[in-house]
């Protein structure tokens, strides 16, 4: 098999998630493959799999060529629309970028000279499973629709409530007299500690300006 440098793109959808869960997979694939983990030139970027305006995904693309090697711990990575990753996937053919799926083993191309049949299967493979995530988003996509407007139509409001004097937890309101003279930055420490005591959840710096200048304190 061809000596290659070896790069990854790992990604997550939002700012809340992490990216441990993929980084262990691809030590897990290297350790198996007699890889050296820290040579492998990793790109994390956080962005949604449908958005493809993506700096850290172009940086990457730009630089790979036939000496590179690209581990995705899952085909979704690069993207959860059928027709966009397919075409990300055809640059990567036309650049002679060999490319794995470390959590499918039947996506592998790094053969693809000396057994050209195992690279005509990764490709079925990676195209039927690309196809497959984007049934699955589509079809989340459209029941999270149908639930929403089921929800509008039987009389529920989107969004935040309204936050009024009756909606203000007595720990608030308890805590805000009790400790007047405290710098809010305290006062709201304070306050959401007592309202964990209660099993309530914690209110934000913006909410508590809210409360006040509802209360007029």
């Amino acid at each position: 098999m061809k000596n290659y440098k070896y790069a990854s793109y790992v990604r997550k959808s939002t700012l809340g998630q992490v990216y441990t869960r993929q980084i262990k997979q691809l030590k897990d694939f290297c350790k198996a493959q007699n890889i050296d983990f820290n040579s492998v030139e990793i790109y994390t970027e956080t962005q949604s799999g449908k958005n493809f305006n993506r700096p850290v995904l172009e940086k990457l693309l730009n630089k790979l060529d036939d000496t590179y090697c690209l581990l995705l711990v899952e085909c979704t990575r690069l993207g959860r629309t059928y027709d966009k990753t397919k075409e990300l996937f055809a640059e990567l053919h036309r650049k002679n970028v060999a490319f794995v799926v470390t959590t499918n083993p039947m996506i592998d191309t790094r053969h693809a000279e000396t057994e050209p049949c195992k690279k005509l299967i990764a490709d079925i493979v990676l195209l039927l499973f690309t196809w497959i995530a984007d049934e699955e988003y589509r079809t989340l996509q459209e029941r999270t629709n149908i639930g929403r407007e089921a929800y509008i139509a039987d009389g529920g409001k989107l969004g935040r409530p309204k936050i009024n004097k009756d909606n203000i937890p007595d720990e608030v309101i308890k805590t805000l007299k009790k400790y007047s003279d405290l710098p809010k930055v305290k006062q709201l420490t304070l306050i959401n500690d007592e309202l964990k005591k209660a099993n309530k959840k914690s209110i934000s710096r913006q909410t508590l300006y809210s409360y006040l200048k509802l209360l007029e304190v």
